[in-house]
């Protein structure tokens, strides 16, 4: 069955695929049928295409420059699939395998790559808004260059992932696990790091202004010409972390739990005034057709919001 015009659902064993056509080039691939013959299905998608395959298997496929609107890909396998330069648009990847996949150069606004496997995975230059990157596996990714202001990392895992000059702003990295990344000059002014792990991380020139970083973790981490103005470093551990100076901590703020290396010192911050969360405020979840809410900068935690906090 060829899947070409108007709006068709074929139900192929655990997989689902809606297809809505149109009059651009097509990507053809085939899908195994489900059924005990081993016969396959060949499936049509055009490449501005707005519909769902879910648990479906695209591995190695070809997909750069395509426009995905409004799709949904959960739990589908882009193992090595190409989707470089793609255009995506309220797209849902949860659950999917993006492992050693590419979206260099993509570009996407209100994507969920929520809980994704992403290992060794490339988003070097990509460039989006509010994508949800929570609980993902990020190990040994390329984001270098990219510019996700405004997204959500929320306990990703990114162990030795590499972002050189790579726009964070305003992301929500809280509970991250960024261990041994290589991020030198690399954007975080008005993240929220609360909790987050920069152990033994490359972090020379990072930018951390105003930046929310209680209970970070920077044990062995490479400071040097790191900018913390304006950030909030209560709790956090310094003691080993390489090249700190004083100068580099003049504007920021921190507490008693806030561990110095020898001859560093910090100012205590002053009277923190919290808002509580509004009743029904949305979470940073991606439903398909949604764009997810964009994370506020200053995030203690899930509808509290910093308003005020400077150093005595």
């Amino acid at each position: 069955m060829i899947i070409r015009k108007l709006v068709q659902l074929c139900v192929l064993g655990p997989m689902a695929v809606t297809a809505s056509a149109t009059a651009h080039a097509q990507i053809t691939f085939r899908v195994p049928d489900g059924q005990a013959n081993g016969d396959s299905v060949v499936v049509v998608l055009d490449k501005r295409y707005s519909g769902s395959c879910t648990k479906c298997d695209f591995r190695g496929r070809r997909f750069s420059g395509v426009h995905f609107v409004r799709s949904d890909f959960s739990d589908s396998d882009f193992t090595g699939a190409d989707l470089s330069f793609a255009q995506l648009a309220r797209v849902v990847f949860t659950g999917a395998d993006l492992t050693r996949a590419s979206l260099a150069g993509a570009r996407f606004s209100g994507v969920s790559f929520r809980g994704v496997k992403a290992h060794g995975a490339t988003f070097a230059g990509a460039s989006g808004t509010s994508a949800d990157f929570a609980g993902a596996d990020l190990s040994v990714t390329n984001f270098n260059g990219a510019n996700l202001v405004g997204s959500n990392f929320t306990g990703a895992v990114m162990i030795r992932f590499s972002g050189l000059k790579a726009d964070f702003s305003g992301a929500v990295l809280a509970g991250a696990n960024l261990g041994e990344a290589v991020a030198a000059e690399a954007n975080f002014s008005r993240t929220n790091l609360t909790a987050a792990n920069l152990g033994g991380a490359d972090l020379r020139g990072a930018v951390f202004a105003e930046a929310v970083l209680t209970g970070t973790r920077f044990a062995r981490a490479d400071l040097r010409e790191a900018d913390f103005e304006g950030a909030i470093l209560t709790g956090v551990d310094f003691r080993t972390a390489q090249g700190l100076t004083r100068a580099q901590l003049a504007k920021a703020c921190g507490d008693a739990a806030t561990r110095l290396p020898n001859g560093v010192e910090i100012r205590e911050c002053g009277r923190v005034n919290v808002r509580p969360p509004v009743r029904g405020t949305p979470d940073t979840a991606v439903r398909p057709g949604l764009a997810p809410q964009r994370p506020v900068p200053g995030t203690i935690s899930p509808g509290q919001v910093v308003t005020a906090l400077q150093p005595k």
